[in-house]
């Protein structure tokens, strides 16, 4: 079936297909203009992600190690979609992810109008982003915690929420892999105190590194 476009970021656009009635989300690293020409300065290149099929398998791996050690972690309150394959992408002459599409919902801003509404950004934040911060940095996921929201002004857009039954409901991390070296951080103190160190310990940009 014909991919769909549905949205796109830093590193890549995401299409959505059908294989089965099961939704496929094909994340190909195309990146965009802004991050092509900072990753260009900084590297020399273009995002690995794009070009280099290392790169492409160190996600894969890191994806699937991290969806173990996340149901270790939050048990069932904070999981990962299944990743199923990469490939080459003639057309867009670049890799790509084949993983689950997450029929979910970013995190709803929380209006002060609705005495009865629950503030689910604060939830990710509080219960998931910022302990996950700390068992990435406990793992040595040095570079992770980009993708999971420190200091990243758009961190939170990388988690989606699943409701189910009952009001139950489940955080998904859908994005693990970076667009950007991780030095334009919102507060200055974590690229002060937390980013440039680990460039200085990996001798390199930090950039998804373990």
């Amino acid at each position: 079936e014909q991919k769909r476009f549905i949205g796109n970021g830093r590193s890549a656009k995401v299409y959505l297909s059908y294989s089965g009635g099961k939704g496929i989300a094909t994340k190909t690293f195309t990146g965009e203009p802004v991050s092509k020409i900072i990753l260009f300065v900084l590297t020399g290149s273009a995002n690995p992600y794009t070009w280099c099929e290392a790169a492409i398998q160190s996600a894969m791996i890191r994806r699937r190690l991290l969806s173990a050690l996340c149901k270790f972690w939050f048990n069932d309150r904070l999981k990962l979609p299944k990743t199923y394959s990469y490939e080459w992408n003639n057309e867009q002459n670049a890799f790509e992810i084949n993983a689950e599409f997450i029929k979910g919902q970013h995190a709803p801003l929380f209006s002060p109008l609705n005495t009865n509404a629950k503030d689910y950004m604060a939830e990710l934040r509080q219960e998931i982003m910022n302990p996950l911060q700390e068992k990435l940095i406990q793992s040595g996921f040095d570079g992770l915690v980009w993708q999971a929201g420190k200091g990243n002004p758009v961190g939170a857009s990388n988690f989606m929420l699943l409701k189910q039954e009952d009001d139950v409901h489940q955080w998904i991390w859908i994005d693990l892999e970076s667009g950007l070296p991780a030095l334009f951080a919102l507060n200055p103190l974590s690229t002060l105190f937390y980013y440039l160190p680990k460039c200085f310990k990996h001798r390199d940009w930090l950039f998804d590194n373990v």
